[in-house]
């Protein structure tokens, strides 16, 4: 059997190919549904400290915060969302 029929087939595995067809686009930017974490080209979260403001903004889309401001306030607003914590 197939590994991508195998992996349908509900045994368990996941298939990476199936795994990352289940991203959310926003703006060409691959989000993770499950962590709501931006994901470079081999499909690993990409930090804070590393997006661009296109990155930034479909992170804090896939939140549903609010995405006005410069790469600063962005930023920032997405570490204290993931901290949990109140401005």
């Amino acid at each position: 059997m197939p590994a991508a029929a195998a992996s349908a087939a509900g045994d368990g595995r996941e298939d990476p190919a199936l795994a990352r067809s289940a991203t959310i686009i926003i703006d060409g930017v691959h989000v993770d549904p499950q962590t709501l974490s931006c994901l470079d080209a081999s499909g690993a979260p990409l930090a804070i400290t590393r997006m661009g403001v296109k990155e930034l903004r479909a992170e804090l889309a896939a939140r549903r915060a609010p995405v006005a401001g410069n790469k600063k306030e962005l930023a920032k607003r997405l570490q204290v969302g993931a901290l949990g914590c109140s401005s």
